[in-house]
């Protein structure tokens, strides 16, 4: 990681970059800190992805250093994050996210994938969605929270806050399978899509919840229906 560091550093200056970890089980928070240290000095990158899967040796430490180094890149325009199976991530981590995010006021794409990081929980959602709904150039937004099992209703409750802010978005891609107790929630969200006028993609994934009432449903129905723009819809409510 140390050489990854000095390679970045002593680059010339570009403007997209992938760092792709696929099976991160070594990777630390150490290891780390020196290739964020390089990339706190790419001020030109308009398009960063990231992404390293199966890591439980990356804990809160590695995505602050992350997130201090992600305030530097006020040109960004597209954010890939993928943490999948980083179990050692948990809602501190996302509040640091969310602080980092607030510097990006350029951004027009933002992915985030931290599907079956156990540790995350409502806390944690909230906290990154305060900083989302700053966000009102976004145009492309993906979240991904699968099989985070301790997400409940006010965490989808103050995604949909944040998505009522977020009306320049035109692709919408949710993913909650697995999540507990959220209709209530599902009912919210779907009142953050109220007033989209240029909503052309919208997927929402609530796979294996089966406490999903009649009542959540048909608001998300009402709702789609008011969205003229919709030129795609994925719905999977599989039980």
């Amino acid at each position: 990681m140390r050489r990854l560091g000095l390679i970045l550093k002593s680059s010339c200056p570009f403007q997209e970059l992938a760092l792709k970890f696929d099976d991160g089980k070594d990777i630390t928070d150490r290891s780390l800190k020196y290739v964020w240290k390089s990339v706190r000095g790419l001020t030109s990158l308009k398009s960063l992805t990231f992404k390293l899967t199966g890591s439980d040796k990356i804990f809160h430490k590695g995505i602050d250093d992350f997130c201090y180094a992600l305030k530097s890149l006020t040109s960004l325009k597209d954010l890939n994050l993928d943490f999948r199976w980083c179990r050692g991530i948990d809602s501190q981590g996302l509040l640091s996210l969310g602080l980092a995010l607030r510097s990006l006021s350029s951004l027009r794409n933002l992915h985030l994938d931290f599907s079956n990081c156990s540790g995350i929980d409502d806390k944690g959602i909230q906290n990154l969605n305060r900083s989302l709904k700053n966000m009102i150039n976004l145009q492309n937004l993906s979240v991904n929270f699968s099989s985070c099992d301790k997400i409940i209703e006010t965490g989808l409750s103050s995604l949909g806050r944040a998505l009522k802010s977020l009306t320049s978005l035109k692709m919408i891609n949710l993913n909650f399978r697995s999540a507990n107790h959220i209709d209530q929630g599902i009912f919210n969200v779907c009142q953050g899509l109220e007033n989209h006028k240029f909503l052309k993609s919208f997927s929402l994934n609530f796979e294996h919840n089966p406490k999903i009432t009649k009542r959540g449903l048909e608001k998300l129905g009402q709702i789609l229906k008011t969205i003229t723009s919709l030129e795609a819809i994925n719905l999977n409510f599989s039980r």
